[in-house]
């Protein structure tokens, strides 16, 4: 395909509807952070719509203008349709993902904003900062399925040094005990 020339209109946006084809959900997380920056710095690229007034792109930022009231949203319509139209949607959403971030130019340049930047909390730059941010969780954990017996509760009570013996019902000890699988730690109470 050639190289097309954007012509940017603005449109009401109670004229526009979302794309019922959008494969991204925003959550109010989401939306909050673009409502924020909508706010803070204007819209600063317009949303791509159909002939229909149907949002392809831009479905977030549509809804986050809505949501605190604008009237008008720069849009550009794309001649696109059928099957090239998804794609492009579906890329539009994906292709930003494929990226990964430069830790170190990010923070510098979020405690370079002074203000702070829509979409970041200081518990992402703690994760972002921190070394545990490079474990990546299994989402699919398979687990065996054991069955605790009087006598494994027994013999780990041995082990741990920690008596759950009738005699002593008035006597309450407790120990500190990290899991060995999932380092988790708690209290046991014994009597």
């Amino acid at each position: 395909m050639s190289e097309t020339k954007l012509q940017t209109v603005k449109l009401r946006v109670d004229a526009l509807a979302t794309d019922p084809k959008n494969l991204r959900i925003h959550n109010q997380r989401g939306l909050t952070a673009l409502a924020e920056s909508l706010r803070r710095f204007g819209q600063q690229k317009p949303i791509v719509v159909d002939e229909d007034n149907v949002v392809i792109a831009g479905n977030g930022t549509f809804l986050a203008a809505r949501e605190i009231g604008w009237e008008w949203i720069d849009a550009t319509r794309t001649g696109l349709s059928g099957d090239a139209k998804t794609a492009f949607g579906i890329a539009d959403n994906r292709l930003g993902e494929m990226s990964e971030w430069d830790t170190d130019l990010l923070l510098a340049a979020i405690d370079e904003a002074g203000e702070g930047v829509p979409g970041w909390n200081f518990e992402d730059y703690k994760a972002m900062n921190a070394e545990e941010s490079l474990f990546e969780p299994n989402f699919n954990p398979t687990y065996a399925s054991t069955v605790v017996t009087d006598a494994d509760v027994a013999r780990m009570s041995e082990h741990l040094n920690t008596r759950w013996d009738d005699s002593r019902k008035d006597h309450h000890d407790e120990r500190e005990t990290t899991c060995p699988n999932c380092q988790h730690t708690f209290t046991i109470f014994g009597k």
